[in-house]
Formats: C-alpha cells, sequence, structure tokens
C-alpha cells in the first residue's frame, strides 16, 4: 500500500458557480473638435457568461465555451470559476484570467433593495451581453439583472427540460439551433504537471505495467457501485502479471470509504489539484468509475474509460470520449429521478450489476493491449 496525499483539496464540489466573461475589440469613431482627421480609439467590448455546476456539469460545458471562445476569435477573454477548472481550458482557449465567481457583482445580484446600485448598473452595463445558467429560479437574481441593465441577457434552464437530450448538446442548443461539431474538447496537461506525474510513475514502480485507475465515488453515495464490487475488480486486476491499481480519491471518498486497508497492495492517491490528477489519469491503461466528474474528465482525456451508471441516466449523462463504455443493469425503475434516488432502499440498478459484467469489458482491453 502506497498512500500520496497532497495539500490541495477540493477539486470536487457538490454545487459550484463558475462564469465567463468574454471580450473582444470595437473600434469606435470620435471626432477630436478641431481635428482634421477623424481618430479611431479602441473600446473593449465584453461579453458575459455566468455557468454553476460541478466539474461534470463543466465537462458537459465545454465544449459551448470553446465555441464561443471560437467565435470571439482575437478577443480578450476573462474566466470567473473556480480555479481549479483553469487547469482544464489553459492553453486549450484563447489566453484567459481567471477569477472567482464569488465576486461582489455577481452576490449583489442575489441580493434585495439594488435596484438604486449606480456602480453595480454601471459595470453590468459595461457588457454587451450576458447569458446565464444560473437564476431561471431565482426571481430576486433575474429581476435585479433586467432591473439594472438594459442589454441583450438570456437566462437559461440548469438542467435540460428533456430528459432524453445530452447535456452537452443542451448547453449548446441554448446559443446555436444544432448539436456541436465536437461533443468532447480535449483537455489539455500543463508542463509542471505532467513532469510531476512522470517522476511518481517512476517513484512508485509503474513503469512498464499496466494500470487500472479506480475511482470509487461521485457526487451522490447513492450513484456509487458498492465497494464489495470494486474489491472484486480490484483484485482481479492485480493478480494478472504486471498489473497495478491507482485508486483516485476526492474530498467526499477520503472522509467516508478511505479505509486503506480495505484495498489492499494499491496506490492509494488523495488531495491532488485536478491538473495532477488529469496527468495522472493520461497515463493510465484503463479507468473505472462511476457517473462522477472524473468520469467525465478520463473519457475527454481519451483512456479506456468503463463508466458504471445506476440511477443516473447516461443518455443525458454518459460520458463522452474516443474510447468509453457505458455499464448498466437493466430495470423498470432506472433511471429515476434525484428524490427516488434517493429514497431508493434496494438500489437494484447498482447492487445486481455484477463485477462478472465489468470484468469482461476489462478482460477485452486487456487482451487489446497485451
Amino acid at each position: 500500500m502506497v498512500s500520496v496525499t497532497m495539500e490541495k483539496k477540493g477539486w470536487r464540489s457538490a454545487y459550484i458557480r463558475s462564469y465567463a466573461i468574454f471580450s473582444m475589440k470595437e473600434s469606435q469613431l470620435i471626432a477630436r473638435t478641431g481635428d482634421a482627421n477623424a481618430v479611431f480609439i479602441k473600446k473593449e467590448r465584453k461579453g458575459l457568461l455566468v455557468f454553476p455546476g460541478a466539474l461534470g456539469d463543466f465537462l458537459c460545458f465545454l465544449p459551448t465555451l470553446k465555441w464561443v471562445s471560437e467565435r470571439e476569435r482575437g478577443s480578450n477573454l476573462e474566466v470567473a470559476m473556480r480555479s481549479d477548472f483553469s487547469e482544464l481550458i489553459f492553453s486549450r482557449f484563447p489566453p484567459v484570467s481567471v477569477r472567482s465567481l464569488d465576486c461582489h457583482e455577481i452576490g449583489r445580484l442575489f441580493a434585495t433593495g439594488v435596484e438604486e446600485d449606480q456602480g453595480l448598473r454601471n459595470h453590468l452595463r459595461s457588457y454587451a451581453f450576458i447569458y446565464s445558467w444560473l437564476g431561471a429560479t431565482q426571481p430576486v437574481f433575474a429581476r435585479n439583472l433586467k432591473s439594472l441593465y438594459n442589454g441583450d441577457f438570456r437566462i437559461f434552464p440548469f438542467r435540460a427540460s428533456q430528459s432524453k437530450m445530452h447535456m452537452v448538446d443542451y448547453y449548446y442548443s441554448c446559443l446555436e439551433d444544432r448539436s456541436p461539431a465536437e461533443t468532447s474538447v480535449e483537455i489539455p496537461l500543463k508542463p509542471a504537471a505532467v513532469a510531476w506525474s512522470r517522476l511518481f510513475w517512476k517513484q512508485c514502480g509503474l513503469e512498464g505495467k499496466r494500470v487500472l485507475a479506480i475511482a470509487p465515488g461521485s457526487g451522490a453515495m447513492e450513484k456509487n457501485w458498492p465497494p464489495s464490487f470494486l474489491g472484486t475488480v480490484n483484485r482481479w486486476w492485480r493478480e494478472r502479471a504486471e498489473c497495478k491499481v491507482l485508486v483516485i480519491f476526492g474530498p467526499v471518498e477520503e472522509e467516508k470509504m478511505a479505509n486503506e486497508r480495505s484495498w489492499g497492495d494499491v496506490l492509494l492517491v488523495k488531495g491532488l489539484s485536478l491538473g495532477r490528477v488529469a496527468a495522472l489519469l493520461a497515463q493510465c491503461d484503463v479507468y473505472l468509475g462511476n457517473d462522477s466528474g472524473l468520469t467525465h474528465l478520463a473519457a475527454a482525456l481519451g483512456i479506456e474509460t468503463v463508466a458504471v451508471f445506476g440511477p443516473t441516466d447516461p443518455v443525458q449523462w454518459g460520458p463522452r470520449g474516443r474510447n468509453v463504455s457505458v455499464v448498466t443493469h437493466d430495470v423498470n425503475c432506472s433511471p429515476c429521478d434525484p428524490s427516488m434516488m434517493k429514497a431508493c432502499a434496494h438500489r437494484k440498478c447498482l447492487a445486481e450489476l455484477t463485477p462478472s459484467l465489468v470484468i469482461g469489458l476489462l478482460e477485452k482491453t486487456f487482451r487489446q493491449r497485451s
């Protein structure tokens, strides 16, 4: 057992708000009194996108973010979001600066009595457009935005009303009446994170090994495949020649599932930055996880991904990538809505999804890579 812990935590949260400010240059003609010639002065034209969501939501939103950034090619781009997520768009989009969504201006839109806030009014009116996936169910937010802002603004529901529309397609359809040309976005890896992961690989004796990454958690415990089933797959993989298992814990799993002795002879990592997690995943041969942000990340990185789905619908939430297999068990009540998922007593959609199904897929991958 090797346990690796880094100080930086919190790369996944159940509720994360982020927004992006897109800037472009617009020439404005201003005639100076007494001048014979007109003078062109560059004036910044900005747009604001507001997006709330966890890691999986954000990865589903990336194709839309990419499309907007390419539409505004040549512009300055400011992104206000969790700083962790900046590691997923660094160098893939035009140069950006990152700030937190928890800024004064956005926070004020949730307050009452701000109609006469001239500073907030001036700030909002500096944007040529505001598109928000936050506030559709927040009357105060919508009312304040309408009162203070006189430009082009649209507020979209955060979730699709059509349960059979994939979230990638939904976010994109809010701005374009068609499906995105790219349904997944290549995730860049920072050179420093890649160098760290290679050193980790060498120090942990993983060079030349077949490595299975397992992420046992998700944003809701009800979506998690039983730990005993993961343990069966873990033991099966390690019994094969030259095979190792890497178990990746997020903050929630560190508290509830990180009984290191129960995992056996594995490499257990926790507390990593999102950039380092991505760099580690990129070196693995195959990934196994639940309906989670990490599973979306593994799929986007292009590695062989096996995603276990139970109460949630893969038609709407399935990870997209070049090498993705989704495993489900057909029961009448699955998929179900969140309230039913929380109240379910039998969890047949996961409890009856036996390890043999997953092992069969991994066996196929093992033979292909032999």
